[in-house]
């Protein structure tokens, strides 16, 4: 965990806390000239430590800051990406200059988010229509998300989309948040915040030296924009007319406002006698997310979005991004620390030390970095579809090639084919491993069919071999392919599936096809070529296929009622009790099957032999 833990630069302050511990501080009341003076607490020491009143002699007259606030800044956002071939909205990715050139989903009207949500329900797959793209520039606005927002539409409709970027923000504490928001000043601050921006101050750690991000709230307050015509930002939904000051934030809002200010820190700062007591220690809270978003190894932002603490909107969806291109995000955390300076009137005696300390309760803003994260969008390839060839009824030559979808998700290393094949596979998700993962979705695909009448020895003979593509008519469901081939001569297929991003499934086995024609009639034979190259064996788990089982009624109890049934191979003991296992005519207990299961591909059969024996156990203790 990454934790940011300042150290209050005041040795004395350290020192009366292990005398106060030892109950060795009385605490003074305060005379009237030292209340006008700025005195807050007044208290005397006893004791004859000289270290103590050396420390006590230093500090008089010397201000001190206590900024020692200390925060985690690890697991508060998780920045993910999501491609869904099942998107109801879609696109082709060669057609797109920019990725600003879509709009951000938080830029739709209520009738547009209607429109993708119908899309939806009715399961049609359009392109992503004209009204939901915008102009093509270079770097996009400075969004900035207001809480007013109905975000659960926006995550609702989020997977009608294609790809996004996904940033989840955990819990955080948000208290002044809530301040600015009942005084309409949010927006304000954040229009100011990225006016002005951030300037490094360097604190000491119990890690050592650190920079941390910092902004006045005395330079925020001088310079807070006060009218929504002056915004730099893209507010959404849009700020016209405040329900708290209405078209301007004016003179009268703005005492009202840091008079409300400053009684909100006078409640929630520390005091020094809390530092003393370790009651209450300087922290910090969340007011709102910096999101900077860079494309590839880029220095420019290409985009900045602000995000609210609030307590219901955690998420926030970035669909602004491109298929196969590589973005960095730096998340920063812009928060208010609650703090206090103070100063020490001291003086020193024989029987110890007299401290008066004037205080003032404090806050400054600053900026933490949460994360930064780096993403190619990449996709998940689709399965290889499963070949059937059959021969057409009254034609000399005519065959056709049934593709049947394969429904199991698969991680394998690719083999590929063309020479192009492992740029454009680049783009796909892999597991630790580097296995590529291949998943069935409602993505529109296309079948490659390559096809030679050499032998081939590996897939790599099919480098100059590709046939056709047969475009899908209907997602995710068979396709049929009807061609001639040449008769009474040996021809060698291998096929594989391609979906809208360009990614390929792996190949099918090569099948050595040959249609067969006599005087008055044509049959088709297939079989699969064995290839003895090394890395080309595959294997996959048997039992996530098939489960034989006895059914429920042959594991059922039935009393044995002696005289009346015959023991047999499905009786037991239990209870001092015998039992027949289960209920049926024709139990299975002490008899032989055989399971043959035959594919549909090739024709090749294999058989599974199964004793099914009761295994009794003679101790009740078994029970």
């Amino acid at each position: 965990m990454t934790t940011i833990d300042i150290i209050a630069d005041d040795d004395l302050l350290s020192l009366l806390r292990t005398k106060n511990k030892q109950g060795l501080i009385t605490h003074l009341p305060i005379n009237s000239e030292e209340f006008r003076n700025g005195i807050s607490y007044k208290f005397r020491i006893f004791s004859n430590d000289e270290e103590l009143k050396s420390l006590v002699s230093d500090s008089s007259d010397a201000s001190v800051r206590n900024f020692s606030f200390s925060t985690d800044t690890d697991s508060k956002v998780f920045v993910t990406q999501q491609v869904n071939y099942n998107s109801t909205e879609s696109y082709n990715p060669t057609q797109r200059q920019s990725e600003l050139s879509n709009r951000t989903i938080y830029d739709l009207n209520s009738s547009e988010m209607v429109t993708v949500a119908e899309n939806s329900v009715n399961e049609i797959y359009v392109s992503i229509p004209a009204s939901l793209v915008g102009a093509s520039q270079e770097v996009g606005p400075k969004i900035s998300i207001r809480e007013e927002l109905n975000n659960s539409l926006i995550i609702s409709n989020k997977d009608n989309f294609p790809v996004y970027m996904n940033l989840n923000f955990t819990d955080t504490p948000n208290g002044f948040y809530n301040f600015l928001s009942t005084y309409g000043a949010y927006e304000l601050m954040v229009e100011t915040f990225d006016k002005l921006g951030f300037s490094p101050e360097r604190f000491q750690t119990i890690s050592g030296d650190l920079e941390i991000d910092t902004l006045s709230p005395e330079d925020v307050l001088t310079n807070l924009t006060t009218n929504p015509s002056n915004f730099q930002l893209t507010h959404f939904p849009n700020l016209d007319i405040s329900k708290v000051w209405g078209t301007e934030f004016d003179q009268i809002d703005s005492m009202i406002f840091q008079a409300e200010l400053s009684n909100y820190i006078e409640n929630q700062a520390p005091t020094y006698a809390q530092s003393l007591s370790e009651d209450k220690r300087p922290y910090v809270e969340t007011i709102c997310y910096q999101v900077i978003k860079y494309r590839g190894d880029s220095g420019i932002p290409l985009q900045t979005f602000y995000i609210p603490a609030t307590d219901s909107n955690r998420y926030f969806i970035d669909n602004q991004i491109n298929f196969g291109d590589s973005y960095r995000y730096e998340v920063n955390s812009i928060g208010v620390v609650f703090y206090h300076e103070y100063a020490y009137a001291n003086t020193v005696s024989s029987q110890g030390a007299t401290i008066s300390v004037i205080d003032r309760k404090m806050i400054k803003f600053v900026r933490l970095r949460l994360a930064e994260s780096s993403h190619t969008i990449r996709g998940i390839a689709p399965t290889k579809p499963e070949i059937y060839f059959l021969n057409e009824s009254n034609s000399n030559k005519k065959i056709r090639i049934y593709f049947e979808p394969d429904t199991h998700s698969v991680y394998e290393d690719f083999t590929h084919i063309l020479d192009t094949d492992r740029t454009q596979q680049s783009n796909a998700s892999t597991d630790s491993e580097g296995k590529i993962r291949y998943k069935l979705s409602k993505d529109l695909l296309r079948f490659q069919i390559f096809k030679t009448t050499k032998k081939p020895t590996s897939y790599m003979d099919f480098n100059n071999s590709l046939l056709t593509e047969v475009i899908g008519t209907d997602r995710s469901s068979s396709e049929v392919h009807m061609m001639d081939l040449t008769p009474n001569m040996k021809h060698y297929f291998t096929f594989r599936a391609k979906n809208n991003f360009n990614l390929f499934s792996n190949p099918t086995p090569i099948y050595e096809v040959e249609l067969i024609r006599d005087s008055d009639e044509t049959r088709i034979v297939s079989k699969i070529v064995n290839l003895e190259e090394e890395g080309n064996d595959r294997q996959r788990d048997f039992g996530r296929f098939l489960r034989i089982y006895p059914a429920f009624e042959q594991l059922l109890l039935r009393e044995f009622v002696p005289g009346q049934d015959e023991a047999s191979e499905n009786t037991i003991l239990f209870n001092n009790k015998q039992f027949y296992v289960g209920t049926t005519e024709d139990p299975i207990w002490g008899k032989k099957f055989k399971f043959r299961i035959r594919s549909k591909n090739t024709g090749k059969i294999l058989d599974i032999n199964l004793d099914f024996v009761l295994n009794k156990k003679d101790s009740e203790a078994d029970f």
